[in-house]
């Protein structure tokens, strides 16, 4: 079952769709929610399923919310621009659904996810290794700082930061993977390593994002997303005592 709430409708012509699942250091979804809020981009869609946790969230005003992943939308110039964020991967046996229920929806020209790659201590300068599903991004991307290295550090991207990129190129979408080194240990958060994935995404797309706002603003993210890996914990162990071999903190 899935329940969409829409909260405006929006005309998209060919949109640009980002994503950033809960993972490895909280690092895709800093990247994301620091872009969402910086464009003052809009929510236009809510995504709610029995197949995510059994679980509501507590808010600090003791409010409950059932987990969901949602969609902005920001028009940049004539370029439409989506970001998927949410509070959890969706269950194994239903990834494939829900990827494959926005790509339809939103019919994308491009896919560009984000993911961590987990090392074993925290790095002086991470590099950002490259996954795509077709070979004119490694001509695209030459001039920036990437490794396109094949599987010589990863072999795979577990959870909607992959399939989006599989299922992309079935459908004629192509899309690329940007993947960064960074602390596999719980209760680290990867601001550094974001910063550094938003320097490229800043320059790619042109977004004109005031990246220095992220260092004056480091205390107010690391409280926030302290909290957030607290929570993200907590559903990690509910999955774990209920059975589930999905480990939020995956590879991507």
């Amino acid at each position: 079952m899935l329940i969409k709430k829409e909260f405006e409708k929006t005309e998209l012509n060919n949109p640009i769709l980002f994503v950033g699942l809960p993972g490895i250091a909280n690092m895709a979804r800093i990247t994301i929610d620091f872009i969402i809020e910086k464009l003052e981009a809009k929510k236009i869609r809510e995504y709610y399923s029995k197949t995510f946790p059994a679980l509501v969230i507590i808010g600090e005003d003791s409010r409950v919310a059932l987990p969901k992943i949602s969609v902005y939308h920001k028009k940049i110039k004539n370029t439409d621009y989506l970001f998927l964020i949410g509070d959890v991967q969706p269950s194994d046996e239903y990834n494939y659904d829900l990827c494959e229920e926005i790509l339809d929806e939103f019919k994308p020209s491009k896919i560009i996810t984000i993911g961590g790659i987990g090392t074993s201590e925290r790095l002086k300068n991470p590099k950002i290794h490259v996954a795509h599903n077709h070979e004119s991004f490694e001509k695209k991307l030459e001039k920036y700082d990437l490794l396109f290295d094949g599987n010589e550090v990863v072999s795979l991207i577990i959870g909607a930061a992959g399939l989006m990129i599989g299922l992309g190129e079935l459908k004629g979408i192509k899309g690329f993977s940007l993947l960064i080194e960074t602390i596999g240990t719980t209760n680290y958060f990867g601001i550094k390593e974001s910063e550094i994935i938003l320097k490229f995404l800043n320059e790619y797309f042109n977004f004109g994002l005031d990246l220095s706002v992220l260092k004056k603003e480091i205390t107010r993210y690391e409280k926030e997303y302290k909290k957030r890996s607290k929570l993200e914990d907590d559903i990690q162990e509910y999955l774990l005592k209920h059975g589930s071999e999905l480990d939020p903190r995956y590879i991507g």
